[in-house]
C-alpha cells in the first residue's frame, strides 16, 4: 500500500541546469520539493532515470518514483518578490515536455534526516 499523496524529488545538477539555460538564478522553493537531492550521477535531469526505480532513503524509507512532475506556471514566481518569470515555464515546456523533477510514492514509511543516503533498489 502506498501514501495517498506523492512526494517530489528535484536533483540539484537539474536546478542548476534549468538556471543555466534561463539565465535566471533559481531559489529552490520556487518548486515545492520535499526533497533537493545532490545525486552521485551529476547530470541533470538525472531522476528522469529513475521512473519506475524504487528508491532506499536512509535507513528504512523506501519510494516508488512514479512518473515525471509536470509543472503549472507556479514555478514562475519568486518566492520572495512573486515577480514572474515566464521564460522559466516556457523552457521547461518547450525543452522539458514540460516536467522538472519527479513523483514518489511512499512504499514504506521511515524518519528521513538531512543528508540520509538515497539508493536505487
Amino acid at each position: 500500500m502506498t501514501d495517498a499523496r506523492p512526494i517530489s524529488i528535484l536533483g540539484l545538477s537539474t536546478l542548476r541546469a534549468l538556471s543555466t539555460e534561463t539565465e535566471i538564478e533559481l531559489d529552490p522553493r520556487r518548486f515545492r520539493e520535499n526533497f533537493y537531492v545532490e545525486w552521485k550521477d551529476p547530470r541533470p535531469f538525472f531522476e528522469d532515470e529513475l521512473v519506475g526505480r524504487e528508491l532506499q532513503i536512509g535507513d528504512t524509507s523506501f519510494v516508488q518514483v512514479v512518473k515525471k512532475n509536470g509543472r503549472c506556471i507556479i514555478i514562475t514566481l519568486d518566492p520572495e518578490t512573486a515577480v514572474s518569470s515566464p521564460n522559466i515555464f516556457r523552457q521547461v515546456s518547450q525543452h522539458h515536455e514540460g516536467c522538472i523533477g519527479v513523483y514518489g510514492a511512499v512504499l514504506r514509511e521511515g524518519i528521513i534526516r538531512v543528508n540520509d543516503p538515497i539508493y536505487a533498489v
